[in-house]
C-alpha cells in the first residue's frame, strides 16, 4: 500500500470516529464536533512524551485512545494532510447528511430501517457513500473496499459482510 493510501486510510479512521460521534451526540456545527475530537492534541501530547522518554513505543491506548502506532511515523506535513482530509470528509458528510442518509435508506433491505442500524455500521456506510458517490473523491470500489476494512476494525463480526452488502446494493442501484 502506498504512503498516500496509508494516509488516506488513517484520515478515514479519524473521519469515521467523528461521524460516529455525530450519530451519538448532537452537535450544532461541524466545528464544534471537530473541537470535541482531540486527535491532533493527543498526537502532539504523545509525541511530546516520546521526546521526553526517548523511545518510539506504541501508544498507550488508555492514555492516548485516539493515537495509532502509525501516527508516530508521520511527518508534520503528513499529519496535517491526514487531519485535513479527515476534516474534509467529516464536513462534507455533515453538510450533505440528509442526502447521505437518504441514499443509505433507499438501499437497505425492507427489514432494516436506518434508525435500527448499528451506529458504527451506519457511520461506515455513510462515509463510503459520501466519499465514493457524493464527492467522488475516490472511485466507488475503493470506497467500498475501505469501508469493509473499517468494518473489520471497528465493527462487529458481521459488520464487514453487512457493510459490503449494503454498499454493493447502492453501487448496483446507481
Amino acid at each position: 500500500m502506498s504512503r498516500k493510501a496509508q494516509l488516506r486510510r488513517r484520515a478515514r479512521e479519524i473521519a469515521l470516529q467523528l461521524v460516529y460521534m455525530l450519530d451519538l451526540r448532537s452537535c450544532p456545527s461541524a466545528d464544534e464536533a471537530l473541537e470535541l475530537f482531540p486527535a491532533d492534541e493527543a498526537l502532539e501530547l504523545f509525541r511530546g512524551e516520546l521526546v521526553e522518554e526517548g523511545e518510539a513505543a506504541p501508544p498507550d491506548k488508555k492514555k492516548f485512545p485516539f493515537v495509532e502506532a502509525f501516527d508516530i511515523s508521520l511527518s508534520d506535513a503528513e499529519r496535517d494532510e491526514v487531519i485535513s482530509y479527515a476534516q474534509e470528509l467529516f464536513r462534507g458528510i455533515r453538510a450533505d447528511y440528509a442526502a447521505v442518509e437518504n441514499a443509505v435508506r433507499m438501499h437497505l433491505e425492507s427489514r432494516w430501517r436506518s434508525e435500527r442500524l448499528d451506529s458504527i455500521d451506519k457511520s461506515i456506510i455513510s462515509l463510503a457513500v459520501y466519499e465514493g458517490i457524493m464527492s467522488k473523491k475516490v472511485p466507488l470500489n475503493v470506497a467500498i473496499s475501505e469501508a469493509v476494512y473499517l468494518a473489520k476494525i471497528f465493527g462487529t463480526g458481521e459488520s464487514p459482510k453487512f457493510v459490503n452488502g449494503v454498499l454493493g446494493r447502492i453501487a448496483r442501484g446507481r
